[in-house]
């Protein structure tokens, strides 16, 4: 920059310094004009007309300082003859190194000297007190920044802060969702653990009533063969009715007894349907327990259902879960056969038993029609027969029906 002032600082003699020099396109260099009212600019000049111009050619091997006396202070910028004043006082150039040959006064001396320490002095002041001020300067940067850094370490512990809290109310979260998954993981273990108690106990009650059914079937089969062997014994008896209706004529004793003996054998048919009903009844009851069974299985299935969309969340957990389910699945599978052979059971048994009902009414009214056909004059021999048949077919079917009763 051309036209830009420039500072100017040295550690000369103190005059020139800190002052601001415009460059010009000469090849001099003229310094700016001095402010007056400055202080500073002052004393230097003070200085410099005590010091003298140092600038000139001759005297720039010997820098003298000059003494003046008190009286008539004046400058001296060239070696001239001493001249007296006024009571043989005269102008003596002196310094601290090169002191004067002839008599000097001391007391101008002295001031010259004390004046020349005291430059000195303050010069040094100056330099020292110049490092004092870049230091403090320095200083009052350094604490600015770090002030700023204070105040950017204290925001940085405040978010820090901050975020610990928010971390620590997260992990808070977590740790009470842990908490209540491992809660749920050991309700969800003790629920399949009931639930396949009460499977083995479904499995063990169906297990029980197979065996019945199969007892059933049993008692079922007996009933079919003694209604073969009295169906075989009546059509027996029928033969021998027919043979001894022949050789029966009025009778009024025999068909009294014949009517005592259809009476019982009305009683023994009313008994019989009874017993059928019982039976119908414990049906009733077995269709209603399969049928709660399988409210119970579809109960069991819903729960594993929802268990199934549970076990999504817990992929990482079900993986042991899903071999327990497919053998459950497994259970309910074979429960499910079992209960479709129980019912295939039931219905064959019903169809055996509407059977021996129609057999028991066929028989019933085939009574009636010969007791309408018997003639009233019949022989001893075929009243005590046809007595004891009826009596051998009592004593085969009441066994039958009691243990039918029992069971």
């Amino acid at each position: 920059m051309a036209d830009s002032p420039k500072m100017v600082a040295g550690d000369g003699d103190g005059i020139k310094q800190n002052i601001i020099r415009y460059h010009t396109p000469s090849s001099k260099k003229y310094p700016s004009p001095i402010k007056k009212n400055e202080p500073k600019f002052s004393n230097e000049l003070a200085l410099k007309g005590i010091h003298g111009s140092h600038k000139s050619k001759k005297s720039y091997k010997r820098r003298n300082a000059e003494t003046m006396t008190v009286d008539t202070p004046s400058r001296v910028t060239k070696r001239k003859p001493m001249n007296y004043i006024h009571d043989k006082v005269a102008n003596i150039y002196c310094s601290p190194r090169f002191s004067a040959q002839t008599i000097v006064s001391k007391n101008a001396a002295g001031r010259k000297i004390f004046k020349y320490l005291l430059l000195k002095s303050w010069r040094r002041s100056r330099s020292v007190r110049k490092e004092l001020s870049l230091a403090l300067k320095n200083r009052d940067e350094k604490l600015t920044q770090l002030d700023m850094q204070i105040d950017v370490l204290q925001n940085l512990r405040k978010l820090e802060s901050a975020r610990r809290e928010e971390t620590h109310k997260k992990y808070q979260e977590l740790q009470k969702d842990l908490d209540q998954l491992v809660e749920e993981n050991k309700s969800l273990k003790e629920d399949i653990e009931s639930i396949r108690k009460e499977c083995f106990a479904k499995v063990k009650e169906l297990n029980e009533k197979n065996q019945q059914l199969n007892n059933y079937k049993n008692i079922f089969d007996e009933k079919q063969q003694s209604l073969r062997v009295l169906k075989e014994k009546l059509d027996k008896e029928k033969e021998k009715f027919k043979r001894c209706s022949t050789e029966r004529k009025n009778s009024t004793e025999q068909n009294v007894k014949l009517e005592n003996t259809l009476n019982i054998l009305k009683e023994k048919v009313e008994n019989l349907t009874n017993q059928i009903q019982l039976l119908q009844n414990s049906k009733h009851s077995l269709e209603n327990a399969l049928e709660k069974s399988e409210k119970m299985c579809e109960n069991y299935a819903d729960k594993l259902r929802k268990q199934s969309l549970l076990e999504e969340t817990y992929k990482s957990k079900i993986e042991e879960y899903e071999k327990e389910k497919m053998e459950m699945d497994r259970e309910m599978k074979n429960l499910q056969m079992h209960l479709d052979i129980a019912h295939y059971e039931y219905s064959h048994m019903k169809s055996r038993n509407d059977d021996i009902e129609k057999d028991i009414l066929d028989i019933s009214r085939k009574l009636d029609d010969e007791k309408e056909k018997s003639p009233w004059n019949l022989m001893k021999k075929g009243v005590s027969s046809t007595y004891f048949a009826f009596k051998y077919l009592a004593n085969l079917m009441l066994p039958a029906i009691q243990s039918n009763l029992r069971y």
